[in-house]
């Protein structure tokens, strides 16, 4: 057992190192012989010994070593940081010197123009306004004056003269030439102011030939019922 165990020590000591541990580095399995003792069968020291190799490179698995180098040579290798750029002062420091210009006579000052004298303001008074003519004041008309109410027309009929004065003043002239009477009233004519006319013909605005009778013409004008002259 003991040899087993300091077997697997030297595997792990060698896994360690980055190297598989080989066979002749393994300790002897077995004390040598004694000279009375009998030596172990051949084949169980083989298979001892592939028991010890495939232990070992269980523990060492170098496989995978190949396998992790494999993928981090296909891995992208990070860009390298470009350096920062140059502080703007650095850059203008660096930069190389000009030769100075031939120096440019300062610009005078622009002159100022000369101010022009203003004339002086006249202030125009607006002119007067133009006094409007009072107009006259407008006397109202007079009233008119009401007309005296006449009395009330008789039933009778009155001569030309019995008719009130602001009546008899108001009607127009007229003059009757002639009348005719019949005993048909369709018949009946007048000859009043150079017109023939019959019963109910007007003579003047207002004045009506009330009736043509044998005795003579009547005249009705507003109600009142007169001869005329």
């Amino acid at each position: 057992m003991s040899y087993i165990l300091e077997a697997l020590k030297q595997s792990e000591h060698a896994r360690q190192q980055g190297k598989a541990p080989d066979l002749n580095s393994l300790p002897p399995l077995l004390a040598p012989p004694r000279q009375s003792a009998r030596r172990p069968p051949a084949y169980l020291l083989l298979a001892l010994g592939l028991s010890l190799a495939g232990a070992g490179l269980g523990w060492w698995r170098p496989w995978q070593s190949a396998e992790i180098a494999a993928l981090a040579a296909r891995a992208p290798h990070p860009e390298a940081p470009s350096p920062p750029p140059a502080p703007a002062g650095i850059a203008r420091a660096a930069a190389p010197v000009e030769p100075a210009a031939t120096p440019v006579a300062a610009a005078r000052p622009p002159v100022p123009p000369a101010s022009t004298p203003q004339a002086p303001l006249i202030r125009l008074d607006p002119p007067p306004a133009a006094p409007v003519p009072a107009q006259p004041l407008l006397s109202a008309p007079p009233a008119a004056r009401p007309e005296p109410a006449l009395p009330a027309p008789p039933e009778r009929v009155l001569g030309f003269h019995e008719l009130p004065a602001e009546l008899r003043q108001s009607l127009p002239t007229l003059a009757v030439s002639g009348f005719s009477y019949a005993d048909e009233p369709q018949l009946r004519m007048a000859v009043i102011n150079g017109r023939i006319l019959h019963q109910r013909d007007q003579v003047a605005p207002g004045v009506v030939v009330e009736r043509i009778a044998s005795d003579g013409v009547v005249l009705n004008y507003k109600g009142y019922r007169f001869r005329p002259r």
